[in-house]
């Protein structure tokens, strides 16, 4: 782990990695920084024009229901994004609907409510 390395704390000394990253003033985990990249890079995408591939590609992808093999469905990134969006009370068509004012979408999506919602790992 990055964060022990730069303390030198070995993990014999039983100190947990939240305390450790608060040591070193770092408040976000990985997981929250690339659930905010996610949700940008998604909020980016639906204020492209309507004519871009990725943007057609990403709103099909949306509407289309699961189905065909048995089992889990495999996660995509528009799922991760369905899910990223579920965690903050949102639906994906509503965060794209929102997505169209950035300063909104950015304050409300990836800035706003983040530190409500952190990973107690």
């Amino acid at each position: 782990n990055l964060v022990r390395e730069l303390l030198r704390v070995s993990l014999l000394r039983r100190i947990r990695t939240r305390t450790l990253r608060r040591k070193l003033g770092i408040m976000t985990t990985i997981r929250e920084e690339v659930r905010r990249a996610r949700l940008r890079l998604f909020g980016h995408v639906m204020r492209m024009g309507d004519t871009r591939m990725v943007k057609t590609v990403v709103k099909e992808a949306m509407e289309m229901a699961g189905g065909g093999k048995r089992g889990r469905p495999c996660a995509t990134w528009v799922s991760c994004v369905k899910q990223d969006l579920k965690d903050r009370k949102l639906g994906i068509f509503s965060a794209a609907k929102m997505a169209e004012d950035r300063a909104t979408y950015r304050s409300r999506i990836v800035l706003g409510t983040d530190s409500d919602v952190r990973d107690q790992h």
